[in-house]
């Protein structure tokens, strides 16, 4: 910002900084993490809450930390119930 003069949300989509708080686009992501990762699914059907921060960290991985964690973590919830 200082050497560019650029406001901060331009860097931020200049350089593809952003979140994703998409749900259609996350969706995908979060359906392909409970497919390969069927041990802690059903860890996590078998009352192992801590398994589902293992997945929200899968999706993250997958999204290169772009996925907002609060809305995997409630797309997560509904699919896994």
């Amino acid at each position: 910002m200082a050497e560019s003069g650029l406001h901060p949300e331009q860097i931020m989509k200049e350089k593809d900084l952003g979140q994703t708080s998409d749900v259609g686009a996350l969706g995908s992501a979060v359906d392909e993490t409970i497919a390969e990762n069927p041990q802690a699914v059903g860890d996590y059907k078998k009352g192992k809450d801590v398994s589902i921060k293992f997945l929200i960290g899968k999706v993250m991985a997958k999204t290169k930390g772009k996925a907002n964690p609060q809305v995997v973590a409630e797309i997560l919830s509904q699919k896994l119930k």
